[in-house]
């Protein structure tokens, strides 16, 4: 089987997983996989909005956007949202709730078939996204984000290393989390780049600029494999990739 074929299977399974959500779930627990969804969601939009580097004014992308749980206090302080979601039922939900603050693009499509422009966002944003690509399209997706961000813009992410019993409930398909280690988004984001357009010895990679624990999980839940990433987009010599 090769490597298309895999991630066509990757790619099934997660829209099957999210449109049964859709459509078995209601409100934050369509997004959330937690008990008393809709209290704890507010715990973390809190916490990952209030992480975020200043973006007052800045172009943001909310990748994997769901009902727009953070679309909504994103574009509260953005120039302009643009909101990326997988299931159309998901992206419908967002316009119907959040639609009205006019700052806010509404895109139904997977991330792996997305076309951006390079640099167009200061700010990409995704909660429990890159845990759903397989090892194909990972590398991939991850590349197209830095391209996507701005020099000196960032990108935030959240995924999850384990899937704690009892906290993720069962459907009749099954969640297609990859669940990965924090060694191995590390290892992934600080080795990826780009060229720069004609600049032979220069590239464009990822900065760490901060890896947290999410906080809300491990007081409700004593749940400690739950971290979020930020990351900046710098321009630098080859030379410096080692660094």
């Amino acid at each position: 089987m090769d490597a298309g074929t895999d991630s066509s299977i990757q790619a099934r399974k997660r829209e099957a997983f999210w449109q049964e959500r859709f459509v078995t779930c209601e409100g934050t627990k369509r997004v959330c996989n937690y008990p008393n969804a809709d209290e704890f969601g507010v715990l973390e939009v809190n916490e990952f909005i209030g992480a975020l580097p200043p973006f007052e004014g800045k172009v943001v992308c909310d990748l994997a956007a769901g009902i727009g749980r953070f679309t909504v206090d994103l574009a509260k302080k953005a120039k302009h949202v643009t909101a990326a979601e997988l299931i159309e039922g998901f992206t419908q939900a967002n316009e119907e709730a959040n639609g009205a603050m006019g700052n806010i693009t509404f895109i139904t499509a997977d991330v792996t078939k997305i076309t951006f422009q390079p640099n167009q966002f200061d700010l990409i944003f995704s909660n429990c996204l890159l845990q759903y690509m397989d090892d194909t399209e990972l590398p991939r997706v991850v590349e197209n984000i830095l391209r996507w961000v701005t020099v000196d813009g960032h990108f935030f992410f959240r995924e999850v290393s384990h899937l704690t019993p009892g906290l993720h409930d069962t459907f009749k398909n099954e969640e297609p989390c990859i669940c990965r280690s924090t060694d191995t988004y590390n290892g992934l984001f600080n080795n990826v780049s780009v060229p720069v357009d004609g600049a032979e010895d220069e590239v464009y990679k990822f900065s760490p600029v901060a890896m947290n624990q999410v906080q809300c999980v491990k007081e409700a839940f004593s749940v400690e494999k739950d971290f979020y990433w930020i990351y900046k987009k710098i321009r630098c010599q080859r030379s410096d990739m080692s660094g």
